[in-house]
């Protein structure tokens, strides 16, 4: 288990490291990655498209990506938050990688990125959406477990259910 903060002044503390730094980490080995975020940025979300748009080269062992956007359906998007999404949407397609959906069931606030390397599964949960992909200036907290702790593949399971229950972003 490992702790995770940005650190930025006043609220530093030696031997963290920031969200961010630890998801493109993750990122960079993982074969699937299921993300649940309250809320996401055009900027992330542009961020991520590039990313995966060069999978194949930038990303040689992803073969899943799932995102799901918890609060867009009742919190509402902007037009540029809608665009990005389908083009993230488009090059998940494309690529055949995976999907962007979003509940129409509830509310979902949580923030959990599970990322799978073979049979090790890696969660990060916390306060974190995935805005801060592209790093600003937040004070947030979050925990990273991997299995075989009890808890990483309860996150694994919770993620996974919140993507069965939700709809894709282009239906």
């Amino acid at each position: 288990m490992e702790l995770l903060s940005p650190g930025y002044p006043p609220l530093k503390l030696d031997g963290l490291t920031g969200w961010s730094s630890e998801f493109r980490a993750q990122l960079n080995h993982a074969s699937a990655i299921t993300v649940v975020s309250g809320y996401v940025s055009e900027f992330a979300l542009k961020t991520l498209t590039d990313l995966i748009s060069t999978a194949s080269e930038t990303l040689p062992n992803l073969k899943r990506f799932e995102l799901v956007v918890g609060m867009a359906y009742f919190e509402g998007l902007t037009a540029r938050q809608k665009s990005a999404l389908l083009k993230l949407q488009s090059a998940l397609s494309k690529n055949d990688l995976g999907s962007v959906s979003i509940p129409m069931f509830m509310k979902v606030h949580s923030k959990c990125s599970v990322f799978f390397h073979g049979q090790k599964i890696v969660a990060i949960i916390g306060s974190t959406n995935l805005t801060a992909l592209v790093p600003h200036r937040q004070s947030e907290l979050d925990i990273k477990i991997e299995s075989p702790d009890q808890q990483a593949l309860l996150a694994r399971d919770y993620a996974q259910k919140v993507v069965e229950l939700s709809t894709p972003v282009d239906e």
